[in-house]
């Protein structure tokens, strides 16, 4: 875990404007930051997505409500999430000189609407793409 917590402090340092807020929490506030790792079924239907997280968020609170040893566990304030969304096509990054976080393509659209609602977030390069366009989004 403290090797992913370095990897994205080195990067934030170097591509996020906010990087002192996300240095803060990376340093001084472990125990109330997760590490959420979102990988499901690609084939999975888009309209279960939405209910199997909503699952999630029921589940934490019940253990923290029944006060099960767990619960301290999910005491957190912040959820840190690291995704890879791509460039788009050539012809829209001629009409735009700075794209956006919703101008790139998302592989699970779900990354995309925990972004939107992301107070602190930043993209980087990826080390090594088969075609360059491959970026990560913290």
């Amino acid at each position: 875990m403290q090797q992913i917590l370095n990897y994205v402090d080195e990067k934030s340092e170097k591509h996020n404007e906010l990087h002192n807020d996300l240095h803060e929490i990376l340093k001084n506030d472990l125990e109330h930051l997760g590490l959420f790792i979102n990988e499901r079924i690609i084939n999975l239907s888009p309209q279960l997505v939405p209910l199997l997280h909503n699952q999630l968020c029921e589940d934490i609170k019940w253990v923290i409500q029944e006060k099960l040893e767990e619960a301290l566990l999910f005491d957190l304030k912040y959820l840190l999430f690291v995704t890879k969304c791509y460039k788009p096509t050539v012809s829209v990054t001629n009409k735009k000189k700075n794209l956006g976080f919703e101008d790139y393509m998302y592989t699970k659209f779900e990354d995309y609407a925990f972004l939107k609602k992301a107070p602190i977030k930043f993209m980087f390069p990826a080390n090594s793409t088969k075609d360059n366009a491959g970026l990560s989004v913290i």
